[in-house]
């Protein structure tokens, strides 16, 4: 097996960062996911503070779900390529689902849209076309970051391409499960 050092989702939250965190764990692995917006915070303070991002969650393998919507912090969107850089062999995953399938759960969640709404002073569509516009934005700003390095970033679809998250990081780490499951579904 390669060595790697971290494994960073980079994809936006209701496109399985749940999942991936229990893919993860299933596997021996030490994930993060959230821990209720102070993963983003903590990323954040350091970053401003010009200590390493990761301080405090040093003892973690796997980051899933790096925001805190209340203090609009977007670590995925933000700071992935200084993650990049300090954490040297890390992976990155852009974890994608079909865009409108995205927008439905994001609305779905409860109270997500209200905030999104608050923060902005968007409408329901304003707030949409903002999400389609940082989603666009961020899976160009991703590939054309890794476009060279196709071995340190997996892209793949959660809805049909699960068997491309077991293909890239069994070549990492011996896999117990193979099983990517569906965790923390939005209810209609």
């Amino acid at each position: 097996m390669r060595k790697i050092n971290k494994i960073f989702q980079i994809g936006f939250n209701k496109c399985g960062t749940v999942s991936l965190y229990h893919f993860f764990e299933d596997n021996g692995l030490k994930p993060i996911h959230w821990d209720m917006g102070m993963l983003a915070t903590t990323i954040k303070y350091n970053h401003n503070n010009n200590q390493p991002l990761l301080k405090g969650y040093e003892k973690y393998d796997v980051f899933t779900d790096m925001e805190n919507v209340h203090q609009n912090l977007y670590i995925h969107l933000t700071h992935y390529k200084e993650l990049d850089k300090q954490y040297p062999n890390s992976k990155f995953i852009l974890n994608l689902r079909p865009i409108d399938n995205w927008i439905k759960s994001r609305v779905n969640h409860p109270n997500y849209l209200n905030v999104f709404k608050q923060m902005t002073g968007f409408d329901e569509e304003g707030v949409i076309n903002l999400w389609k516009k940082q989603w666009y934005d961020h899976i160009e700003s991703v590939t054309d970051h890794f476009k060279d390095r196709a071995n340190d970033l997996l892209v793949f679809d959660i809805e049909t391409e699960q068997h491309k998250l077991v293909e890239f990081i069994s070549q990492y780490i011996e896999l117990k499960s193979t099983d990517y499951g569906h965790h923390n579904k939005t209810e209609k």
